[in-house]
C-alpha cells in the first residue's frame, strides 16, 4: 500500500502516553502499536490494542478479525523477534523496497552538502586576500563571504549527517507493514524532529569529548624533550582511548540508534529518547554491539575497497593524455572517483547501516512491548477494512 501523505510515525507513540492516530482512535484509547493511516474511501480499521467497551449480552460485539499469515509477513520482513541474519539481509530488502527514501534520501541530501563545499572552495580559491595560487601575493587575510561559506559548508555536513541518519526510520518502519513512504513525507517527520536529532547528537558528543580531552590533555602538557615522561603520557594516552573511549563509543552508538528513533517515530524529545533508550536497551546491549560491529565491518570492507578502486582508476587517465594535459586530467579523475566513493558511502553507511539501526530499534520494540503484535493487527485490519470497502 503506498503512502498516503502522512507524515510517517502516526501510531508509534511510547506506551502509556495514549496518543492516537489522528482519525483512528477517540482521544485517551488504550495502544501503543502502529496503526496505518486508512486509504481514501476506505473505512477506517480499529487501532491496535483497541478494546471495545462491554456491551450487554445479547448485544454484537465488534469481532477483531482473526490473525493469519498475511498479518504476520505484511511486509519485508516477518513480524516476530529477529534473528541475527535479518540484520544483515532485511537493509537490502528496505533499500529495493523504497529506493526513493532508503538509498535516495542520503544522496540527495549528501549532493546537498558537496555542492556547498565546492561553493566553499571556490570561494576561497578565489579570495583576493587569501591568496591560495599566488606566487607574488603574500596572505593578507580571509575575506567574511570566504569564512561564510566555509561555516555553512561545514553546518551543512552535520545536518546531512543527522538527517541521512533519521530519514531511513519511517521507511523501515513503514516497510515492514508493505507500505511505502514518500520521499516528502519522510523529510517532513524527519524535519520535524530535527532540532531534537541535533541535541541528541550533542548530547552523545559530550563524554567522548570529556575523555578525549582527558587523554590528550597529559600529553600536551608534558615537556617533550623529557623522554620518560612523554612515554609514560603518551601510554597513559593510549589507555584511555583504548580502555575508555572506546567501550563509550561502542555504548553511545547503542543507545543513540535506539534514542534516534524514539524521537522520529514516537515523536519523543531528546530526554525522552534517552530515557526510552534506557528502557529498551539493557538486555539487548551486548547483542547490539555484535550487529553493529559486524555490520560495520562489512561496510568498512566495502568503503575501502570501492575507495581503492576508484583511486586507482583517477591515475588511468594521466598516461592516456598528453603531458600537457595530465593535470587536468588528473582532477577531473580524482573529482568523478571522490563522487562515486560518495556515493558509496552513502548507500553502505547511511541506507545499508541506517536501516539496520531501525531494525535494532524496531526489534528491542518487539521483544519487549509485543509491538509485532499491534503490527499484525493493523495489518489484518487494514486488510479487512480493504476487503469490506470492494465487497
Amino acid at each position: 500500500m503506498t503512502d498516503n501523505g502522512s507524515s510517517g510515525n502516526d501510531g508509534w507513540a511510547m506506551p502509556g502516553t495514549n496518543v492516537p492516530p489522528p482519525g483512528q482512535a477517540p482521544p485517551g484509547a488504550p495502544g501503543s502499536g502502529y496503526a496505518p493511516p486508512p486509504a481514501p474511501g476506505y473505512a477506517p480499521p480499529p487501532a491496535p490494542n483497541y478494546a471495545p467497551p462491554p456491551v450487554p449480552p445479547g448485544a454484537g460485539v465488534p469481532q477483531q478479525p482473526a490473525l493469519t499469515y498475511r498479518s504476520w509477513q505484511p511486509g519485508i520482513v516477518a513480524l516476530r523477534p529477529l534473528p541475527f541474519g535479518d540484520f544483515i539481509t532485511v537493509p537490502f530488502k528496505a533499500m529495493r523496497f523504497n529506493r526513493a527514501v532508503v538509498v535516495g534520501g542520503p544522496l540527495l541530501l549528501f549532493t546537498v552538502s558537496a555542492m556547498l563545499t565546492a561553493l566553499a572552495i571556490w570561494a576561497a580559491a578565489n579570495d583576493s586576500e587569501l591568496n591560495l595560487f599566488s606566487y607574488y601575493d603574500s596572505f593578507k587575510g580571509i575575506s567574511t563571504s570566504t569564512i561564510v561559506a566555509a561555516v555553512i559548508a561545514g553546518l551543512s555536513w552535520v545536518v546531512s549527517d543527522v538527517l541521512a541518519s533519521s530519514i531511513v526510520y519511517p521507511a523501515v518502519a513503514r516497510a515492514m507493514l508493505g507500505e511505502r513512504i514518500t520521499f516528502s513525507a519522510a523529510m517532513k517527520a524527519t524535519m520535524a524532529r530535527i532540532g531534537h536529532l541535533l541535541l541528541l547528537s550533542v548530547i552523545a558528543a559530550i563524554p567522548l569529548l570529556i575523555v578525549a580531552g582527558l587523554a590528550f590533555w597529559g600529553l600536551v602538557t608534558t615537556n617533550p624533550n623529557d623522554d620518560s615522561a612523554f612515554g609514560a603520557a603518551l601510554l597513559g594516552t593510549m589507555a584511555l582511548i583504548l580502555l575508555v573511549m572506546v567501550p563509550i563509543a561502542f555504548a553511545i552508538s547503542v543507545y543513540s540508534v535506539v534514542a534516534r528513533g524514539a524521537i522520529v517515530l514516537e515523536r519523543a524529545n531528546a530526554i525522552q529518547a534517552i530515557k526510552r533508550a534506557i528502557q529498551l536497551v539493557p538486555g539487548r546491549f551486548w547483542w547490539s554491539v555484535l550487529i553493529m560491529f559486524v555490520v560495520g565491518l562489512i561496510v568498512g570492507a566495502v568503503q575501502q575497497a570501492f575507495g581503492f578502486v576508484t583511486q586507482f582508476a583517477a591515475i588511468i587517465p594521466m598516461g592516456l593524455t598528453s603531458s600537457g594535459n595530465a593535470d587536468a586530467a588528473v582532477a577531473i579523475g580524482f573529482i568523478v572517483g571522490y563522487i562515486f566513493q560518495l556515493i558509496a558511502i552513502c548507500v553502505t553507511q547511511y541506507s545499508f547501516f541506517g536501516s539496520t539501526s531501525a531494525l535494532i530499534y524496531l526489534d528491542m520494540r518487539m521483544r519487549k512491548e509485543g509491538l509485532a503484535f499491534d503490527l499484525a493487527k493493523a495489518a489484518e485490519a487494514r486488510y479487512a477494512a480493504a476487503q469490506n470497502s470492494m465487497a
